[in-house]
């Protein structure tokens, strides 16, 4: 998580996205907001990224 810059990103090397998980951290982190904070969360400034949108190094071969 990039928390200054609002950002949610997901690294995998077999450059799969996992986005229910990513879903999910979302979720949590609503969740933790409103209630440290007792307030709204304000999730449409957060931004979620998948291994699409970003440079993540590739593993060869089969899984590890």
């Amino acid at each position: 998580m990039f928390m200054e810059e609002k950002r949610v990103r997901w690294y995998d090397s077999f450059g799969q996205t996992r986005w229910k998980v990513l879903e999910g951290l979302m979720r949590y982190l609503k969740d933790e907001w409103e209630h440290q904070h007792e307030s709204r969360w304000r999730g449409s400034e957060w931004k979620i990224e998948g291994c699409e949108k970003i440079t993540t190094p590739q593993q060869q071969g089969g899984k590890s």
